[in-house]
């Protein structure tokens, strides 16, 4: 991955990942992560009409005059009407340029399709989709092992009770 603050040369301009997304008419984090998370090539991640961005400046490709993505246009294509309104498409592969019908899921809302990214993480970084990430030591591990508190996040016991012992202790020094 480039670094954000130096030159990249591409067709003879050279210009910094923040010149380059400006270009583009994109945000600069879209253009890391089409190098870094999706593993574009700089040819690629450079070349907007590879990519069809829609006019909000996302990478999704844009399908057609009614100006939907693609990835809904065919979900509702499989579906036989359109998406109910809260819906939304999942790309299993999270590679959101793969609009092959098999990899798309139809997720009822929100809350479901970022549990499948949850799930999905959890079984890329532990083996297994059922774990969490503690929030305070960043480990994988079992529920059982786990408290979840009521903001949905999870944490050992043991984390929690040193993290507040350390808050604790810096407050006392400051008095």
């Amino acid at each position: 991955m480039p670094n954000p603050g130096n030159l990249i040369t591409f067709n003879g301009e050279s210009l910094t990942i923040a010149g380059w997304a400006r270009r583009l008419g994109i945000k600069r984090v879209t253009l890391q992560a089409r190098i870094k998370r999706y593993g574009m090539s700089l040819t690629r991640a450079l070349s907007a009409d590879s990519l069809s961005l829609t006019p909000s400046g996302d990478w999704y490709k844009a399908s057609g005059k009614d100006g939907k993505r693609v990835h809904i246009t065919i979900a509702e294509s499989a579906l036989g009407k359109p998406l109910p309104p809260k819906a939304e498409v999942h790309h299993v592969d999270e590679d959101k340029m793969n609009n092959d019908p098999s990899n798309l899921v139809i997720c009822p809302d929100h809350g479901y399709h970022a549990l499948l990214h949850l799930r999905t993480r959890a079984l890329r970084e532990s083996g297994n989709a059922n774990n969490r990430c503690c929030v305070y030591c960043k480990q994988w591990d079992s529920l059982s092992n786990l408290t979840i508190s009521k903001q949905n996040s999870a944490h050992h016991p043991k984390c929690h009770a040193e993290y507040h012992a350390e808050l604790r202790r810096k407050h006392k020094e400051q008095k």
